[in-house]
């Protein structure tokens, strides 16, 4: 595969494939590498390789980041179906800390005095 980006650098599927070997060999970051270096030598910049760029930030929580990505590929192909999975699964993700808070704010909020009372209780 590596054979075949130096022939061609702009292969898209010998990228896709090399990334994917590379995740297969859990070398997320190798992965990440790669394909942040072809977006910025290639010319063709092609929502797909966004999209998986995204999909790998997501697999590091580096949310903020898959989100510009997502955003880009959208940018680039508007009926894109990956980029808006993508942003709504990060969506939901970034949101996701925030509701479990509310929960436990909420379940404060009917009990106020529970903390209290079993602190007594242990006195």
């Amino acid at each position: 595969l590596e054979e075949a980006l130096s022939i061609d650098p702009n292969s898209l599927d010998a990228v896709l494939a090399l990334s994917q070997l590379n995740v297969l060999e859990n070398k997320i970051a190798a992965s990440i590498a790669l394909l942040k270096q072809h977006l910025q030598n290639s010319y063709k910049k092609e929502d797909v390789l966004y999209c998986r760029l995204g999909e790998l930030l997501i697999l590091t929580t580096n949310y903020s980041e898959a989100l510009i990505h997502f955003q880009t590929a959208q940018r680039i192909n508007p009926s894109s179906e990956s980029a808006k999975k993508g942003i709504e699964k990060l969506e939901r993700l970034m949101n996701a800390p925030n509701e479990a808070e509310d929960d436990n704010s909420s379940d404060h909020a009917q009990n106020p005095n529970e903390d209290t009372d079993d602190y007594e209780e242990e006195i």
